[in-house]
C-alpha cells in the first residue's frame, strides 16, 4: 500500500481562523470537529498547525472532502487555499482556491483515473506565475520545474524526490 495524503495549505491566515472555518464546514456537513490530546498510535485524526503565519490542515486517512473542505476555508476567510493530495505515492495535485474560486490546478497525470479530453487534460497543467501571486516571497521560478507533465510507468519523466516540493 502506498501513501495517500490530503491536506490544506491556509495562506495567512492564523491556526484559529482556520480551525474555526473548518469546524464550520463539518458543521455544515453534518459532523463535527473538537479539539482532542491524542497519542501517536491514533492515525484517523485531523492536524492543524501554524508556521510563519501559513496554517497547514492534515486530514485523517480516508477523508475525500479535501477539495470541498479547502475551498470553503478559502472562501469563508478570503483566503488563499491549497488542496494537496499525494495519491499512492503515484502522483501529487493541487487546486487553489482563491476567495473560494479555483484560480489554479496541477495534476502531473491528469488522465491516471479516466482518459480525459484535451480541455480537462490542459486545465491541470499549473502556472507558476499564478501560485506566485499568491504565495509571498515565492517566485515562480522555484516551482515552475515541478509542474511537468509526466508519463504514467515512465520512471524519467517522474521526478525522483515528489517530496520536494512540499519539503521546500
Amino acid at each position: 500500500m502506498g501513501m495517500f495524503l490530503a491536506l490544506s495549505g491556509v495562506i495567512g491566515k492564523s491556526k484559529e481562523e482556520v480551525a474555526n472555518a473548518l469546524a464550520a464546514y463539518a458543521k455544515s456537513a453534518g459532523g463535527g470537529l473538537e479539539a482532542a490530546v491524542l497519542t501517536v498510535d491514533i492515525s484517523n485524526c485531523c492536524i492543524i498547525d501554524e508556521d510563519n503565519g501559513n496554517t497547514t490542515v492534515l486530514y485523517p486517512n480516508g477523508y475525500m472532502e479535501w477539495d470541498k473542505s479547502s475551498k470553503f476555508i478559502s472562501a469563508t476567510l478570503n483566503a488563499a487555499v491549497f488542496s494537496f493530495h499525494i495519491h499512492d505515492g503515484d502522483l501529487w495535485m493541487y487546486i487553489l482556491y482563491a476567495n473560494g474560486e479555483t484560480v489554479d490546478m496541477f495534476n502531473p497525470l491528469p488522465d491516471y483515473w479516466d482518459e480525459v479530453e484535451d480541455e480537462e487534460m490542459e486545465s491541470f497543467k499549473g502556472n507558476a506565475t499564478v501560485v506566485a501571486k499568491y504565495v509571498p516571497g515565492l517566485s515562480p521560478q522555484n516551482i515552475e520545474k515541478y509542474l511537468v507533465r509526466w508519463v504514467y510507468g515512465d520512471p524519467n519523466t517522474k521526478p525522483t524526490p515528489m517530496m520536494n516540493l512540499i519539503a521546500e
